[in-house]
């Protein structure tokens, strides 16, 4: 009894588990990327307006001049980027407050500094454009003297009223006081060019100390701060998505091996309950029987000893398969990732080319009836073209279109990735091919590389030295299984990584494949049992001892020969040697091993796919994603 409730409560467990890592792996939700990249593309604009505003207001101080309208419009975009970023749904409150404070204080400033520049440029206008009528008034009245003073005075105000400028504020302020002392030559524009005088004077220091704190302000490195913020919660969101996926992987994998753990005993405990019901019913016969049955039981044995056998060589088979299919499923998965990611990208953009034609149809395609003026219809047609003008810039329709070329392009290379693999996966099982071919090792040796890329490409240099070489009449999926065991092997041997040098050669009627390690390399001690069947170096569980065997007897069944050398710490070469012309023996049942049985299926890969007609698909954005996902 307890150990149904420990079985029940077990199953209760991996379901809650299992619902648990199906909900954290859910993928991130659309809004939620819009948001962080809407969100950093106001920080970034803001960045800009603020070297504009900048730039603007340094130049305005440069010249002398007011500061026009562009520094009000920095200034409203920056308030308008502002209420954006504050009102977003990123998390980060905290760099969020420090921008928004930092950037209200930078309108502020820079409203102040704008208000002291236009009444300092204002100022400065008016002395550049009547100060030298005002001259040649006083020098005509008879003040010459008092003329060229007050000359002075507007130069040295000209020359302070522009940064980094050295007059002699004391002697300014002199020659203000005479002028102002001095009615005879205060009329109503002299009045004016004092107080314009007065202006540059005293406003000149106060927009000095507010365009310092201005530049004080750490608005850039601020934006940068929070920019990298939101980048990095983002990344975190997503790799948790990410991490809990991998785990809902791994724990549905442990689960379907337990299912079949449990159906495995299932069985066996049905089969022990048969066997011992058998035995008890046979207790009651006679002696003669019981020898009988005892002989019968010795020779079912051995046909189970044989069996085993054959299931073990079987074992070995599925173990390069296994190994086969995980490279595949890899090697299909990343080109069908960025598949699944263009398609939504190009279905967002067609999206928005879609109003824009069917806004240019509602503005260009209805007719004039032949009653209305032409002037009248004119200006129509004008103003639609106008507004297409205007959603064309701002939507940035041009851009889209280039984006879906290049995402189109993106998605084209990718399915020509997925028909490289399978034309290379075909061509490595030659299931479509008659048992029996002629056959390149040079190509075999090439598709076999493209299956076991994912095995090799971690840690393993591959060297390939492929001469031209005859091609030989033999089985290609056999050849082939005895490259893939020879090129893990070589892999398996180099804990730390190394290079796997493969060369072919023809000579003395043979097509010799040397398959060379700078591996660990083989003892003498167990050179001599390497050939063995069942003889393995591994670890128990990940061998069966019978790679090198199968590949003896695939080569004996082509009346070739596999050559071992090794030295220890230097590596090993495995050389296999093929006649040119090859009758191949009917050896299966020894070897375990037939002509397409390593890769015996119901399925084989359709020759007649069409990747383009599928990329034609993906450029109208009818290829559903949901399916590979």
């Amino acid at each position: 009894m307890s150990k149904v409730w420990i079985a029940i409560i077990t199953s209760a467990f991996a379901v809650v588990v299992l619902a648990a890592l199906i909900h954290s792996s859910k993928s991130v939700d659309v809004n939620d990327y819009n948001n962080h990249y809407q969100t950093i593309s106001l920080i970034d604009q803001s960045a800009a307006n603020y070297e504009s505003l900048l730039d603007q207001l340094s130049a305005a101080r440069r010249d002398g001049r007011p500061t026009g309208t562009g520094v009000a419009l920095m200034r409203s975009r920056l308030n308008a980027n502002r209420e954006a970023i504050v009102s977003s749904t990123v998390s980060t409150d905290v760099a969020k407050a420090l921008f928004e404070n930092q950037l209200k204080k930078v309108v502020e400033l820079s409203n102040d500094v704008e208000t002291q520049q236009n009444s300092i440029g204002s100022a400065l206008k008016l002395i550049r454009d009547y100060g030298p009528n005002e001259v040649q008034k006083l020098n005509a009245a008879g003040y010459a003297v008092e003329s060229r003073s007050v000359y002075k005075l507007l130069l040295k105000t000209l020359t302070y009223g522009t940064p980094g400028s050295s007059s002699n504020v004391t002697e300014i302020d002199a020659m203000l006081e005479g002028l102002k002392n001095n009615s005879d030559l205060l009329s109503s524009s002299m009045v004016s060019m004092v107080d314009a005088i007065e202006r540059v004077r005293w406003g000149r220091d106060t927009v000095e100390t507010v365009w310092s704190e201005l530049q004080a302000v750490p608005f850039a490195g601020t934006a940068i701060t929070l920019r990298n913020t939101i980048n990095s919660e983002h990344a975190q969101r997503t790799l948790k998505v990410q991490n809990s996926q991998t785990l809902l992987n791994i724990f549905s994998v442990l689960l379907f091996g337990g299912l079949g753990l449990l159906g495995f005993r299932l069985q066996n405990s049905y089969s022990e309950i048969n066997d011992v019901n058998d035995e008890l019913k046979d207790v009651n016969l006679s002696l003669e029987a019981r020898v009988e049955k005892r002989t019968k039981d010795l020779e079912k044995a051995f046909d189970e000893l044989k069996e085993s056998q054959v299931q073990l060589v079987q074992a070995e088979k599925m173990s390069s398969l296994g190994q086969l299919v995980a490279g595949i499923s890899h090697e299909i998965n990343t080109p069908l990732l960025y598949l699944q990611s263009n398609q939504t990208l190009i279905k967002e953009t067609l999206n928005r080319v879609g109003k824009f034609i069917q806004l240019c149809h509602d503005k260009l395609v209805p007719r004039a009836s032949p009653a209305e003026d032409k002037e009248v219809i004119r200006k129509r047609y004008v103003k639609g073209l106008q507004q297409l003008k205007t959603v064309l810039i701002r939507e940035e329709i041009k851009v889209d279109l280039e984006e879906l070329v290049d995402l189109t392009n993106d998605n084209i290379e990718g399915l020509e990735e997925l028909t490289i693999l399978a034309q290379g996966l075909k061509d490595f099982s030659r299931l479509d091919r008659a048992p029996v071919d002629s056959f390149n090792v040079n190509d075999g040796v090439k598709r076999t590389l493209v299956i076991a890329k994912n095995v090799l490409k971690s840690k393993v240099n591959v060297i390939q030295h492929l001469n031209e070489v005859p091609s030989v009449s033999c089985s290609p999926s056999q050849i082939n299984q005895i490259f893939l065991n020879l090129i893990n092997n070589a892999a398996q041997s180099m804990d730390e990584g190394g290079d796997i040098t493969i060369t072919t050669s023809s000579d003395n009627g043979f097509v010799s494949v040397a398959v060379a390690d700078n591996g660990c390399g083989i003892p003498d001690e167990i050179m001599s049992k390497i050939r063995d069947p069942f003889f393995t170096t591994k670890e128990v569980g990940t061998g069966t001892g019978l790679g090198l065997s199968i590949c003896e007897e695939i080569l004996r069944s082509h009346n070739g020969r596999l050559d071992i050398e090794s030295e220890v710490g230097v590596g090993s070469t495995f050389t296999i040697l093929l006649p040119h012309k090859v009758v191949v023996k009917d050896n299966d049942s020894a070897s375990g091993v037939g002509d397409n049985d390593m890769f015996d299926t119901s399925e084989t890969f359709d020759d007649q796919v069409d990747f383009k007609a599928v990329g034609e698909e993906l450029k109208a954005g009818v290829v559903d994603f949901a399916l590979v996902s």
